[in-house]
């Protein structure tokens, strides 16, 4: 099903030209099929065959009275898109009356009104492609500003500390990882092997030698202190300066 409302096939040209037309016998909604079939010069099963879209053989002489097909047509009026929805929907009038809320009589009567809830009933339904004036052209409504929100000192404090936490965990995560320190373990020194050693001299502390002491009778006698060195004689003046 074609749910484009600004393209028609053939079919449906036809079937707008007869909605179009007034009716000799002032019936609402156009003229009948058999008017338009006594109009055009054709049977009326060879005109429903022919709306309905079945593939027919027309005879040549009926060829100039379907010319008025290819001649540009005014566009079609919410009225008729409605009406053109209802037909390709294949609903009957009270279908649509039960989901539509209300009688049928009152569906007729916001379809000849083109009223904007009808619209939006068949836009629901898929159909698009209408041909609105401009002063019924919905404009996008801009969504509303939020209002600021004032938060209390403890909740400012709360959002920061979060925030913060959030960020020293992302430093982490991102930041390369350090090299281990080297840790440092306590042993014992094991003793050096002595090394095997050969003879060894024993120096002693060579004391200077004290004179031989003498002992008589159980008495040390200490031998005599030397005498004190000789002080050295000066020469008379006279002789030391005529040496």
């Amino acid at each position: 099903m074609n749910k484009d409302l600004s393209r028609l096939s053939m079919a449906e040209e036809l079937w707008l030209w007869r909605l179009r037309q007034p009716s000799p016998s002032n019936a609402p909604g156009g003229m009948t099929m058999a008017e338009a079939a006594k109009f055009l010069g054709m049977s009326l099963q060879r005109y429903k065959n022919l709306e309905a879209g079945r593939r027919i053989n027309i005879a040549m002489d009926e060829l100039p009275s379907l010319n008025f097909l290819r001649v540009p047509r005014p566009e079609l009026s919410l009225r008729e898109q409605c009406i053109l929805a209802r037909r390709r929907s294949g609903l009957f009038i009270r279908e649509i009356a039960e989901e539509y809320g209300f009688s049928h009589t009152r569906v007729l009567t916001h379809e000849d009104m083109a009223a904007r809830r009808l619209i939006d009933y068949w836009t629901a339904k898929g159909f698009h492609g209408w041909l609105m004036p401009p002063e019924m052209v919905v404009a996008p409504v801009a969504p509303a500003v939020p209002r600021p929100m004032v938060l209390s000192p403890e909740q400012r404090a709360q959002n920061y500390n979060e925030a913060r936490a959030a960020i020293d965990a992302a430093q982490q995560e991102s930041a390369p990882l350090k090299p281990a320190r080297p840790r440092l373990t306590r042993t014992r020194r094991q003793p050096e092997a002595e090394e095997p050693q050969g003879p060894r001299l024993i120096e002693t502390e060579r004391r200077p030698a004290s004179p031989p002491s003498l002992v008589r009778r159980g008495v040390v006698i200490e031998p005599p202190a030397p005498p004190p060195p000789a002080r050295p004689q000066l020469k008379p003046r006279r002789q030391r300066h005529a040496a």
